[in-house]
């Protein structure tokens, strides 16, 4: 197995820290700002 996939294992979503959760939630939230005002201005 690659060490990428062994890896992949140490980041199940069960122990993922909560400020990478949150990253995630705001670097979502962001993106879809983006498409909804790039919507918007059609």
């Amino acid at each position: 197995m690659n060490t990428i996939w062994g890896a992949e294992l140490h980041y199940a979503p069960d122990y993922w820290p909560l400020w990478l959760i949150y990253a995630g939630v705001v670097v979502l939230l962001m993106l879809v700002g983006l498409v909804i005002h790039a919507l918007l201005r059609r």
